[in-house]
């Protein structure tokens, strides 16, 4: 089941079966002296020598990119930066524009989160976050209020991508009743702007 090797000429390493490995980079992960939160590069040379396999950086790599923790503890999610406009129009006062999207890590987490809201301040740059459970309208909305406007306050802006949760009937009449000026970004062109 599992053989002890040596790696790059040196002893240490074992492989292990395939079944074993996901839970195995799970646990050493969330382990706060051998893993933690802290992504492949603070890793690697730890855990590669307690074990070895093929593909083990980029199953280490997915779980860090699936783990609430690890996305949270990041400044800006990195995914975030490419849809923030290279010269953002930025607001008076805080809260006066948040540009809003969705940071979808692939597959659920072990809470049952989908995605999170990822919601970025123009003039402060202050990460607003909350997790989803699903894509639906409802629980945008849900989220939208709970984690973020109850918590921080209501934006005079927001900015969003044209996915179907933000051009909805009920989105529109959500941001119309909050009394939020709701744009649009262009499809495929998140660093334009079309007001």
């Amino acid at each position: 089941d599992k053989f002890y090797a040596a790696i790059n000429g040196k002893p240490g390493g074992f492989i292990t079966l395939c079944a074993e490995r996901r839970n195995l980079l799970i646990q050493f992960h969330k382990h706060p002296l051998w893993g933690g939160h802290f992504g492949w590069g603070k890793v690697k040379d730890r855990l590669m020598d307690l074990f070895h396999w093929d593909t083990m950086e980029s199953e280490y790599k997915q779980i860090c990119k699936e783990c609430f923790t690890c996305q949270t503890q990041k400044s800006i999610p990195s995914q975030m930066i490419k849809h923030i406009p290279q010269h953002p129009v930025v607001g008076n006062t805080p809260l006066g524009k948040v540009y809003i999207d969705l940071l979808q890590p692939g597959r659920k987490t072990s809470r049952g989160n989908v995605a999170m809201i990822v919601a970025v301040d123009s003039l402060t740059s202050f990460v607003m976050i909350g997790a989803v459970k699903d894509l639906t309208t409802d629980e945008i909305i849900r989220v939208l209020l709970e984690d973020i406007i109850f918590k921080y306050g209501t934006p005079k802006q927001i900015i969003t991508d044209r996915g179907r949760c933000f051009s909805s009937g009920n989105f529109e009449k959500f941001v119309e009743v909050m009394n939020i000026q709701h744009h649009l970004t262009t499809a495929n062109h998140h660093n334009r702007m079309d007001w």
